[in-house]
């Protein structure tokens, strides 16, 4: 038994991971009220905490000769290029995200490099973050799930535009159709330690 563990925890260590920050920008962080500063709170220790290989901001971003989205007619007034509000937000700009254009709820659909850019760094965990719980972070581990990565989300990470009742509701349906994928943030930062906010 000694021999084994000696060789799969380090092969478990060695997991590469990547954190994906969800559609925190300017304009949709601006319709959240439950527990928006939590979730921002948590995405900057987690993205400080030096347990990633890639830190990500996926989000919309809809531009003239993009893949084409059914959400820019949905929702006409949000995710435009180049405008401040498409922006993500000041609060998560210091902590070097990269970003990747999302056009879908998910942010693997709709002609996204997400999966493509994931596989190129050797990334096998994806932890999501970001809004909303009952639809693009559902949407997002959904995909992820399919696409074969270990998938987490971190309940103090995410929040909805359906306040308490569409984040309670949201984690419901990822428990329902993935399984025990939710997590605490605390299974990602250190046991103690301050953090800078």
């Amino acid at each position: 038994m000694k021999w084994f563990l000696a060789f799969a925890l380090p092969c478990i260590a060695a997991m590469k991971r990547a954190l994906v920050v969800v559609d925190m920008t300017v304009e949709q962080v601006a319709n959240i009220s439950y527990q928006k500063d939590e979730i921002i709170q948590t995405i900057r220790r987690l993205a400080q905490s030096g347990k990633f290989d890639a830190i990500i901001d996926s989000h919309l971003w809809f531009e003239k000769g993009g893949p084409p989205s059914s959400l820019a007619e949905m929702f006409p007034n949000i995710g435009h290029a180049g405008t401040e509000g498409a922006n993500l937000i000041p609060e998560l700009r210091d902590l070097g995200l990269e970003f990747v254009k999302k056009y879908q709820y998910s942010c693997f659909a709709g002609g996204s490099d997400l999966e493509s850019h994931l596989r190129k760094l050797g990334i096998e965990e994806v932890v999501i973050t970001g809004i909303n719980t009952d639809y693009c972070v559902l949407a997002t581990a959904l995909d992820s799930f399919y696409a074969m990565f270990q998938t987490r989300v971190v309940e103090s990470g995410v929040s909805s535009f359906n306040g308490r009742a569409g984040h309670l509701e949201g984690l419901k349906d990822i428990r329902r159709y993935l399984g025990d994928i939710v997590v605490g943030s605390d299974n990602y930062l250190p046991e103690s330690g301050d953090w800078p906010s």
